[in-house]
């Protein structure tokens, strides 16, 4: 468990500073940019998302969660997943005029064929990511993933104040991608691996179909808001959904998105070492939960002033959406952990199924609402995403058994303690008779006390997450940083 904690340690340091970097360039492209070119752009992503996922059905995931991995391995993974990237990408850029007509944008043409582009570069990168995440080398990763998320907010933003309207997300994406294989090859230098052969292509592909298969239906079931919208309502209506689930995605990649690549292999570890998963599983949502609930109940009742901060006041309309939004997403805790975990245990059959069962279901849900506007569709999630939890919770209880009783027992802590982190901000919309179109100042001071409620929270309901940071604080102070840290603090505070 040591080099799991590690793992996190990194992954938690990178997600601090990737979320500073996103931060920086939400705020500033909804500065730049109308919600007619976000839509756009959220438009063409769309386009391009759906045949990407095909690549998936040649992933080189398999390297992760293998036994034994060998250059023969790294090298089909490779061969199979370029020349797929190929055929798809070849598709996309003679459907781009297409796509072009059909939405009546001229240039989305030459968005798709610029992200084809980089989807190309991708495919060099991934065998060596995938090797990378095998080898839980999670401080490389994180100095990839920095640079190059730096490296699409330097662009976008640059791109977007000269005048690049919607296409500066393209060309950002492209310039991240360079920046990955770059780093990439420096930390694995070997190119033998590029040499193409299919000696291995019933391995890849056995683990491809059903991984390939997941994927594809999860892209379509995020591609359908942007497709209908962009075609049914006026594409300023797709740019408030898209800025919605960017915002209220903050809380999932502050918290949630490092989840998965350190669950897939260090469950894969723990079920290759024949130890039991149940334990894990339940700590893992316990921990989740007491970040992740008391930050959507955080989001739900300071919409108003985190739009207002985030994207400024031509976007108030996102407020309500964002309300909707962080409500449904309070069943979303599992969901990280459902694919890597069936993953990990070779039980990609009931991964797929999950996916079938959960996802076109939520589609066709989704797909009624639409008639009805933006609104409908975001609250369409209040069933569709309870709906697929209780899916994924089914099939996996198959192979880690355990109780919903168990379950309640494990969030019953933070359940207790994002209660108590919400009472000072429900005190203080109560002196304005709950009108939360709060200002920023007294959201920040709403915001304080309810950080400080949670940190005697924790104590108060003695949550499991509480000796881990104690553990985590411990490791700290034998760091370099650490005793710096402490030499700058009085002596009765260290």
């Amino acid at each position: 468990m040591s080099g799991v904690r590690r793992a996190l340690a990194f992954a938690v340091a990178e997600r601090y500073a990737g979320m500073a970097i996103s931060f920086l360039s939400v705020v500033a492209v909804s500065r730049l940019l109308t919600p007619t070119e976000v839509g756009i752009s959220a438009l063409g992503l769309a386009l391009v998302g759906i045949p990407n996922a095909f690549r998936e059905f040649a992933a080189c995931n398999f390297l992760i969660q293998g036994h034994e991995v060998t250059r023969a391995d790294v090298r089909t993974a490779f061969t199979v997943q370029f020349g797929l990237t190929l055929a798809i990408c070849a598709g996309l850029v003679l459907l781009a005029p297409f796509f072009a007509d059909f939405y009546d944008q001229p240039m989305l043409d030459r968005f798709v064929c610029v992200v084809t582009a980089a989807l190309m570069i991708d495919a060099i990168a991934a065998p060596i990511m995938s090797m990378l995440r095998r080898d839980l080398a999670f401080g490389s990763l994180a100095i990839i993933s920095l640079a190059a998320l730096s490296t699409h907010t330097m662009v976008v933003v640059l791109l977007s104040a000269s005048g690049f309207s919607f296409m500066s997300f393209a060309w950002a994406w492209l310039a991240s991608i360079l920046a990955t294989l770059a780093l990439c090859l420096w930390y694995r230098p070997d190119l033998s691996i590029f040499l193409p052969t299919f000696g291995r292509w019933r391995r890849a592909m056995v683990f491809g179909g059903y991984n390939g298969a997941i994927t594809l239906l999860a892209k379509i079931y995020e591609s359908i808001p942007q497709l209908f919208l962009g075609r049914i309502m006026p594409l300023d209506m797709l740019g408030l959904y898209n800025r919605t689930v960017i915002v209220s995605g903050i809380a999932d990649r502050f918290i949630l998105a490092g989840v998965f690549n350190i669950a897939f292999p260090a469950l894969a570890q723990e079920f290759r070492a024949g130890r039991s998963l149940k334990e894990p599983l339940l700590n893992a949502f316990s921990y989740i939960t007491a970040f992740y609930w008391p930050a959507l109940a955080m989001m739900a009742l300071l919409a108003y002033p985190i739009v207002d901060l985030i994207l400024g006041d031509q976007w108030t309309a996102v407020a309500p959406l964002l309300q909707i939004v962080a409500v449904a997403s309070l069943a979303c805790f599992p969901m990280v952990l459902m694919q890597p975990l069936l993953m990990a245990i070779d039980a990609m059959r009931h991964a797929f199924m999950v996916s079938l069962i959960g996802m076109p279901t939520s589609a066709l849900v989704l797909c009624a609402a639409s008639p009805f506007g933006v609104r409908a569709m975001i609250a369409s999630q209040l069933f569709t995403v309870p709906f697929q939890v209780y899916v994924g919770l089914t099939y996996i209880r198959r192979h880690v058994p355990y109780s919903w009783l168990e379950v309640a027992i494990a969030l019953r802590s933070s359940a207790i303690l994002t209660a108590w982190s919400v009472l000072p901000v429900l005190l203080i919309l109560a002196t304005t008779g709950f009108d939360m179109d709060i200002s920023f100042g007294l959201a920040v001071f709403a915001g304080s006390l309810s950080a400080l409620a949670w940190l005697v929270g924790l104590r108060l309901t003695n949550h499991p997450i509480n000796a881990e940071l104690r553990r985590a604080m411990a490791a700290f102070r034998h760091t370099v940083a650490g005793r710096a840290v402490l030499r700058l603090l009085p002596t009765g505070a260290r």
